[in-house]
């Protein structure tokens, strides 16, 4: 069988191109302008310095470096959206204009057509990722003196996993064309596909709080909060632009009654994916593929008749129906409560019961409106209301139970003792001292940037921990290290008056006889001459990690390093400055 038989027209490739350009053109600027305008424009400013580094400039680099790590924020949602945008336009304005009826009729198999919008979609993601990536390698080899918190490596990563991402992405607008023949319903439809697993996360958790608010107490749901919440980020891949960092550094734990509780085995999960991040990638690569293979077996079964209608597949409509309808009770329970709350267990539990019915009706009658595309459809409904009725009934009485049972109907206080692999731990009594301890080591370190204090160094300790002689002893040469660093800047007439550091806690796993303590780290260090347009002090980010062994009954601090942070920070060896 020839090759050719799998490869599209040339003639389709090129109509697609053309369809979609004014997208891509659009699409190529805002990739250009994330990355290599971005980093080109901090690169200017800090020549216009004659290289002299400071914390204004610093920071301008630390701005591409969250790029390129895939934790820009509002840029990563930009990015989702334009391609969402590339996938639907390539079939859905075809659908409107009524042309892709004259192309069905033309002798290209469907196959053919949809393989040549899915080939030139990624081809128009991945260019500009290319194409600027190899930008930024020139401007960063032609710029070796310049100390850069990121190198080649961390841009063609960044390139690499940003299309990947993106081919998702791109696969599911491709579905979402299929299953809507309007544009913006395509849109729309691919949004809430892929932000699905987090939002609906969100509608139980409001939920949650709303039966805990009625009966005082706290349900089975709070035990599985945070492992649920851990598992909504994996699934939700916009987030995996938006700040994937955070993603693979989730921890599953929560805290019931002012313990931390732990779940040993999906950390063990998290652990695994983080030292193996390319089975996320073929996973990835998979749901693609499979997304991909859905949207072409929908698309060589959808009616052209359709095409315009806000649905394009009535073989649909019962599953979205019913979905939407749910998912609009859920929502309509979680909020009309607590605008109508009222006193008494069994009034508020009668507001809730029919907060979920009249969101449900509401629902129902939506669907029923936008769904038929036309007048003789709706004539040829053979639904009765007395029908309707009945399924409405019938998903508030699955809706109520599923919710009250996830929340209420087995608590967890009180109730059976915790499975083998949940490990309880105070929180008051241990996680706070030891990350008090913690803070008082990297404010000693930090310090050595400032002053030069004549002071003998001691071990630190408080009443519940202490620094390990081991460890006590490479800070101290560590120590030295930066007091040669600050007399070195001091020379070149750069100096610090304070400084200040804060760790903020993020998780703990904590074993019988170890701990492993996470925390943002947020530093700062105040220049002792601020010249005009400078900025009062350097900040900086990032994440540390810190191993306690438990020592008889005291915890020695054994070790600690960075995760993850915009650069190396100042206070260790070969931080920025």
């Amino acid at each position: 069988m020839p090759l050719s038989k799998f490869w599209p027209n040339r003639t389709l490739l090129w109509k697609d191109w053309r369809l979609t350009l004014p997208v891509f053109l659009i699409w190529t600027a805002f990739v250009t302008f994330i990355s290599t305008f971005t980093f080109v424009y901090h690169l200017v400013s800090y020549r216009a310095v004659g290289g002299t580094w400071t914390g204004e400039y610093w920071h301008g680099f630390s701005e591409v470096y969250r790029l390129l790590e895939s934790s820009a924020g509002l840029t990563g949602i930009a990015m989702v959206l334009l391609v969402i945008g590339l996938g639907v336009v390539s079939l859905s304005l075809e659908r409107e204009r009524g042309t892709l009826s004259l192309l069905v009729s033309m002798p290209y198999a469907r196959r053919e057509i949809f393989l040549s919008k899915t080939l030139v979609g990624l081809g128009q993601v991945g260019l500009p990722f290319i194409a600027n990536a190899v930008l930024m390698t020139l401007f960063l080899w032609a710029n070796h003196g310049v100390n850069f918190p990121f190198d080649v490596n961390t841009i063609w990563s960044w390139a690499v996993h940003s299309v990947l991402v993106l081919t998702f992405v791109l696969c599911v607008a491709l579905l979402a064309a299929t299953v809507s023949g309007k544009t913006i319903g395509a849109a729309f439809l691919a949004l809430a596909l892929l932000l699905f697993p987090f939002g609906m996360y969100m509608l139980v958790a409001m939920n949650a709080v709303q039966w805990e608010a009625t009966s005082h107490g706290q349900g089975l749901y709070w035990y599985w909060n945070d492992l649920a919440n851990d598992v909504a980020i994996y699934l939700t891949v916009p987030t995996w632009l938006i700040d994937f960092p955070t993603v693979v550094a989730v921890n599953s734990t929560a805290v019931i009654e002012g313990n931390i509780v732990e779940r040993v085995f999906a950390n063990r999960v998290w652990e695994f994916l983080r030292e193996h991040t390319y089975v996320l990638y073929l996973a990835l690569a998979g749901l693609s593929f499979g997304a991909y293979a859905l949207a072409q077996r929908w698309f060589a079964r959808s009616q052209l008749e359709y095409d315009g209608e806000l649905l394009a597949l009535p073989s649909l409509r019962p599953l979205i129906a019913i979905g939407f309808t749910v998912c609009g009770a859920i929502l309509g329970g979680a909020v009309l409560p607590a605008l109508l709350r009222s006193d008494g267990w069994s009034r508020q539990f009668a507001v809730i019961l029919l907060s979920y019915a009249s969101s449900a009706a509401m629902a129902w009658m939506l669907v029923a409106r936008f769904l038929h595309p036309s007048e003789d459809t709706r004539k040829k409904r053979t639904t009765t209301p007395l029908a309707t009725l009945l399924t409405i009934l019938l998903l508030i009485g699955v809706v109520v139970p599923v919710v009250y049972v996830a929340t209420l109907g087995m608590p967890l206080v009180g109730g059976p003792e915790q499975p083998p692999e949940v490990q309880i731990v105070p929180f008051d009594e241990q996680i706070v001292t030891l990350l008090a301890l913690a803070e008082a080591v990297m404010e000693r370190r930090t310090a050595a940037l400032v002053v030069d204090d004549a002071a003998p160094l001691v071990a630190l300790s408080n009443e519940l921990a202490r620094e390990s002689p081991e460890l006590f002893g490479l800070e101290q040469a560590l120590i030295a290290r930066l007091a040669a660093r600050r007399e070195a800047l001091r020379q070149q007439g750069e100096t610090y008056t304070r400084s200040e550091i804060q760790l903020v806690f993020i998780s703990a796993r904590v074993r019988q006889n170890s701990a492993t303590i996470v925390a943002l780290e947020r530093g700062k260090l105040y220049f002792a001459a601020v010249l005009p347009g400078q900025p009062e002090y350097m900040g900086w980010e990032a994440e540390r990690s810190f191993v306690f062994v438990k020592q008889d009954a005291v915890w020695e601090l054994k070790e600690h390093g960075v995760m993850m942070g915009k650069g190396l920070p100042p206070n260790e060896p070969g931080g920025n400055l």
